[in-house]
């Protein structure tokens, strides 16, 4: 378990900012978000090509975390709104939690081992050993290693490593204050076949303001887009799912930064498979698509609407 992480220093990074619109398609028709400034026109929507048939990665699901040392727990009202998914609700599939005696998806290693010297420190040669020597034993799915920056030099490698590789499963990585241009992995896209790749923690674009200011909100919209289509991240995790910052706030209400998670979250399911698509097809337009068809060929053997999965760090 780790100390309580401050929310305000070392996180508030910045990030790049863009005010964007966007379209999630989820094997038709399309959904739009935009704002009154930018109107989507029939002849952009001209410029945007779909391929059904080119599949790429699984989608397992988005989430949160609910720790329930540092703050309260969510009532069972804040429960369904947030793992309901109907109006009003977020949709989410995924919840993250320190270790209690529950059955879980998969647990990490540890929670950004590059992040304090003082508590959390690992080095890459540490966190090798451990995948080789250990996780194999520990009866469910490993994450590793968390960087809390996505930084490759951590995580290469693991992927270098024929013997900590096999006993690994999800490539998990946090995405504080990491750049877009180094959202993009070759080497796990060259090394990492048959183990998944997710963005297990994020606030973005900031813990100091409120969740229902734009055009942060939007910012968020486009963040999702990104880690799923530059990164392509099969899941999708905030930091807090109850805060003043997060998708939903203290009053148990979803916020504007909910609402945009949920244009993903309540639309493209578990076992959903994204497919190709004109990803950003004229400034600040941006476009994913998914399909809920079994047949693609990402040969997804998660069961659509029904995950509910538990990503936890020791």
């Amino acid at each position: 378990m780790m100390p309580h992480r401050s929310e305000s220093v070392g996180r508030d990074r910045e990030f790049p900012s863009r005010r964007s619109v966007l379209a999630t398609m989820s094997a038709l028709p399309v959904l739009v978000s935009a704002t009154p400034a930018v109107r989507a026109s029939a002849a952009v929507a001209a410029n945007v090509i779909v391929d059904p048939a080119a599949g790429r990665q699984t989608i397992r699901g988005f989430g949160g975390m609910n720790h329930t040392l540092w703050i309260n727990d969510l009532t069972p009202a804040q429960r369904d709104t947030a793992f309901g998914n109907g109006e009003g609700q977020l949709g989410f599939t995924v919840l993250r939690i320190p270790v209690h005696w529950v059955n879980l998806y998969a647990i990490s290693v540890q929670n950004e081992p590059d992040y304090a010297r003082d508590w959390t420190w690992w080095t890459p040669g540490e966190m090798i050993r451990f995948l080789r020597e250990n996780a194999g034993s520990i009866g469910t799915k490993v994450i590793a290693p968390e960087s809390f920056q996505y930084v490759k030099g951590f995580s290469d490698p693991i992927l270098n490593d024929s013997g900590a590789l096999a006993n690994l499963d999800i490539l998990g990585a946090h995405l504080y204050g990491t750049p877009y241009q180094n959202f993009p992995y070759p080497l796990f896209k060259e090394k990492g076949r048959g183990k998944e790749l997710w963005m297990t923690e994020v606030y973005y674009p900031n813990s100091s303001d409120s969740a229902d200011l734009w055009p942060q909100a939007l910012d968020v919209g486009e963040h999702i887009h990104r880690a799923l289509v530059d990164a392509e991240f099969q899941a999708y995790v905030w930091w807090y799912i109850r805060r003043s910052y997060g998708p939903m706030r203290e009053d148990g209400r979803i916020s504007k930064r909910g609402a945009a998670i949920a244009h993903f979250s309540r639309f493209v399911r578990p076992g959903y498979v994204r497919i190709d698509v004109t990803p950003n097809p004229q400034s600040n337009l941006y476009v994913s698509a998914y399909t809920a068809s079994a047949s693609r060929n990402s040969g997804s053997d998660w069961p659509p609407h029904t995950a509910r999965s538990c990503a936890c760090n020791a």
